[in-house]
């Protein structure tokens, strides 16, 4: 409904995949990978997928709205205080930076928080079909949301 909404008001709409997802679905496992470079590809990743879908979104004659599962800063929630100032000195960003890449942030509350019946966690198939893995059990996932809100 939402890309149909766009295209109707003339802009074109891109939507990237959780990253997490695509490295794991590549055999990246994080638990045999150190934090730090897990956290760091990941970043970089998501900061690169970002920026090749812009690119290709400004190639085109019409706006475009590209909408991230998971944006930059999201990663912060997932690691140490430590770790995340490591990653952030790895890829030669700031908070500031990472955060200014956004026209806008929209926040989707887990449904493990509200809704648990509708909460898959695990290897699943997501509501779209997609094959994902969420290691977080439906608490975890709340503490976690939480600190993403933080």
């Amino acid at each position: 409904a939402l890309e149909a909404s766009a295209q109707s008001a003339g802009y074109h709409m891109m939507v990237s995949t959780e990253i997490a997802t695509l490295m794991r679905a590549g055999g990246c496992d994080e638990a045999i990978t150190p934090a730090l470079a897990f956290q760091t590809s990941l970043v970089r990743l998501q900061v690169q997928l970002e920026d090749a879908l812009a690119a290709v979104g400004a190639a085109t004659d019409l706006p475009t709205i590209l909408i991230t599962d998971r944006g930059a800063m999201d990663a912060k929630s997932y690691m140490s205080p430590h770790t995340w100032s490591a990653v952030l000195e790895a890829i030669g960003a700031t908070e500031e930076s990472l955060l200014s890449r956004y026209d806008g942030v929209i926040h989707l509350v887990t449904a493990a928080d509200g809704a648990p019946q509708s909460y898959k966690w695990g290897n699943v198939t997501d509501d779209s079909g997609h094959w994902v893995y969420r290691k977080e059990s439906p608490e975890e996932a709340i503490v976690t949301d939480r600190r993403t809100q933080a």
